[in-house]
């Protein structure tokens, strides 16, 4: 049985850049604008450099606060324990070691995978007092609970090396779901893929607070629903900390659901994201991502054939073929905007990168200048790579 704690969800937001696909687009943007402004590539690969160095300074400037140095602290904590270490039957570290967002909740349940039922459990194990033990390196259960799960522990290097459990992080109205799937695993024996119960203890509400030296440093608040057949509904995470505030909401329709994302900071937006996500026939896999995606100042707007794209890549992979840039770019359209001054960067676009690490070519993102000139996503934003 696999069971996620919502805390991990808070991880969501500390790495929210590397998780907001480039690739997203409404309608309604630059309304009434008349002729659109155009940068040259010498402007926008100036714009382009200043919006990742700021968006860096700003995104460490949020993670060197104490609630959020110190949350991410506790996630080292965490992975350093083994599966069993914690001092409890039925808890498990390996909780909190799985990179998860409402994102991947929802791609648990794609492919291979075939819901069959959800319901609310209540099971011992769940809750706890636990405290950091400095000699072994892990956490030991110093009490039982019954509605709160709580960890002592040192909120950082310098508390742990003077063995201080300085921070406490509180987490109640903590409830759970157990979703019940069926994931077709290929068998060696038979050469066949055969059918395996799964289950998925998700997280459906939560509320964290978290302290250092008793004072009040973060905030957090997750609720999430899932229908009868084990399904995601809705989602909504929330957190404050030392003048940040991060919003995620998830909404689920008939074949799609929508996202909404976005992250203040000293009152300043830093990140406002709405997306549409549309799933095929089955709803075993994302056909379409459409929506925008502000990182201030850039603005990523377009729509994205996922699908399509998944399906030819497995295609040329297993002919061995080359790939088609032209069909690949076809089932994309992404503009990027210098989003204060609305003028436009450039749009997104697939070439071939050499990777020299595995001496082989394959299709990479990169961003295209009014030129014709273009350069690598992943190397002018390397903001994502934090």
């Amino acid at each position: 049985m696999k069971r996620v704690l919502p805390i991990v969800l808070l991880m969501f937001f500390i790495v929210s850049c590397e998780l907001l696909p480039e690739n997203l687009r409404p309608d309604s943007w630059l309304p009434d604008l008349g002729e659109e402004k155009v940068l040259t590539a010498e402007e926008a690969k100036v714009e382009i450099r200043s919006a990742n160095q700021d968006l860096t300074v700003r995104r460490e400037n949020m993670l060197q606060t104490k609630g959020f140095s110190s949350l991410m602290y506790f996630s080292e904590l965490m992975e350093s324990e083994d599966a069993y270490a914690m001092k409890s039957a039925d808890f498990r570290a390996t909780w909190y070691q799985k990179s998860l967002s409402y994102s991947n909740v929802f791609n648990y349940f794609r492919g291979k995978n075939s819901l069959k039922s959800a319901k609310v459990v209540e099971e011992e194990g769940m809750y706890g007092y636990f405290v950091y033990n400095f000699s072994t390196g892990t956490f030991d259960m110093v009490s039982e609970s019954n509605n709160t799960l709580e960890f002592i522990y040192p909120a950082d290097d310098a508390a742990k090396y003077s063995q201080q459990n300085n921070a406490q992080m509180t987490i109640t109205d903590l409830e759970f779901v157990e979703v019940i799937s069926y994931e077709d695993v290929y068998d060696y024996n038979t050469g066949t893929y055969v059918q395996e119960e799964t289950t998925e203890q998700m997280p459906v509400n939560a509320d964290v607070v978290l302290k250092i030296d008793n004072a009040l440093e973060l905030t957090a608040n997750y609720q999430a629903s899932y229908s009868n057949e084990g399904m995601p509904l809705s989602m909504d995470c929330s957190m404050e900390s030392s003048g940040n505030k991060m919003k995620v909401e998830q909404r689920e329709k008939a074949l799609a659901y929508t996202a909404k994302i976005s992250m203040v900071q000293d009152g300043e937006t830093l990140i406002d994201a709405n997306l549409d996500v549309t799933y095929n026939a089955d709803k075993s896999a994302v056909k379409t991502y459409k929506g925008y995606s502000i990182m201030t100042p850039l603005k990523f707007e377009g729509t994205v054939n996922a699908e399509a794209i998944e399906k030819y890549t497995d295609e040329y992979e297993e002919a061995g073929t080359e790939p088609d840039l032209d069909y690949l770019n076809s089932q994309i359209d992404v503009e990027v905007f210098q989003y204060e001054d609305k003028a436009k960067i450039g749009h997104l676009a697939y070439y071939m990168y050499y990777d020299p690490e595995y001496d082989e070519s394959v299709p990479a993102l990169a961003i295209v200048y009014e030129d014709g000139t273009y350069e690598w996503l992943e190397e002018v934003m390397t903001v994502a790579e934090m």
